[in-house]
This record gives C-alpha cells, structure tokens and sequence, in this order.
C-alpha cells in the first residue's frame, strides 16, 4: 500500500473513515487539509486514504488554480462533474513558494469543491465559511527512515546496511522518495539515487491535471 508505516495508515484510516461517516450520514464528503513538510508523506496518505473508498487520485499545483472567484468557480464545477464521472478525487498541492493570494484561493477552492477534495500544505488553512478539517503528517524520523529503506531494499538491505547509515545521516527524504531511490538502487549505489531523489516530487502518486476553459 501507499502508506509506508503504520503512522500513515493510521492518518489515511481516520480520512477514510471521517467520509464513510459523512456518506453514512448522507452528507458531502469534507474536504480535508493534510499539514506538514512536502515530503513527509502527505501524498501517499491520500492515496491511501482515496484507494480504501475506490477512489482514484488527481493533482493540481495550487499554483495553477484560477484566482478570479468567477474562473475558480467555472472550474470547481467542471472538476466535479469529471470526478463525479471518475470516481476520482483531487489533490491540491501548495509549495513554499505560493504567495498569500494562491493559498486563499486554495481554501477558497477546498471549502466550496462538491469534489473529494484533500489539500497538501506546510501551514493550515483557514478559510472563510466551513472549516477544513486538519491531518498533521509528520516526516519520518531517521529510525523511521532506516525501516523505510530496509523495506525498500528487500533482501540486500542487510549487506547495504553501512549504506544505508550514510544515506539517512545525510539526506533527509521521505518516503516517496526512498521507496523510488529503493527501486532504482539495484544499478546504482544508494547515494546517486537519493542525491537524484532529494530533488524528486510526489507525482507517481496522482495524476496531474490542468485547469480548463469550462
């Protein structure tokens, strides 16, 4: 599964299971915002989270949401008749470098989507109207990170083990990234790949999308 450790599967459970109650009730599925470092593993909790429900997972910088409430409502409509005909629900992801009028929009956006909608983000939202509920996803530790790799490696992390100790007292990645750097270290030593991977995003996770003239 997506999430690497049973903190993950713990946060993308209580998602999962904070809609199945909503759908039980009869209620909108809330969108929910998941709050810590960009690759402390916010993107494979939702995925988790979406494929416990049958969901597939779509991706959007924040960036590229419209910022006209006009453009972004055109939008919100659109994305929710394709997700209704998907099955899919939307990530939207913030990076550090979005100033405060993209990440208004964003909670805008995230408050009003009739969408299955998850929000990845180093600070909590507050948007004006209904709240979002908050998930705090914290990177993995460095013991965290040696099971990771151990878990990625299979059989030969036990004779890569003094690599394995380099790598994690230098590179700080989550778990994205080790499982890739993992896949990739058969043909290669585990520095070059975690060296490539530091640089690397979520986006094997969820398909990215673009928005459209509605």
């Amino acid at each position: 599964g997506r999430a690497q450790t049973s903190r993950w599967a713990t946060v993308a459970d209580r998602i999962s299971g904070l809609w199945s109650a909503a759908d039980r009730r009869g209620q909108a599925w809330p969108a929910v915002q998941l709050v810590g470092d960009p690759d402390a593993g916010g993107a494979e909790v939702a995925a988790a989270a979406c494929a416990t429900l049958g969901l597939g997972l779509n991706l959007i910088r924040a960036a590229d949401l419209p910022l006209a409430a006009a453009d972004r409502t055109a939008f919100e409509r659109l994305w929710a008749r394709e997700a209704a005909l998907s099955d899919s629900a939307l990530l939207v992801e913030t990076s550090d470098a979005d100033p405060p009028e993209v990440l208004r929009a964003v909670a805008a956006f995230a408050a009003a989507s009739r969408a299955v909608t998850l929000v990845a983000c180093r600070e909590p939202l507050r948007p004006e109207g209904r709240p979002l509920p908050r998930f705090d996803i914290a990177k993995p530790d460095r013991l965290e990170q040696v099971a990771l790799w151990r878990r990625a490696l299979g059989e030969t992390a036990v004779e890569r083990g003094d690599e394995i100790e380099r790598v994690v007292s230098h590179f700080d990645l989550g778990p994205a990234a080790i499982a890739t750097a993992g896949a990739l270290a058969a043909a290669a030593p585990l520095w070059e790949t975690c060296r490539d991977q530091s640089r690397g995003r979520l986006d094997d996770l969820a398909q990215p999308i673009e928005p459209a003239a509605a």
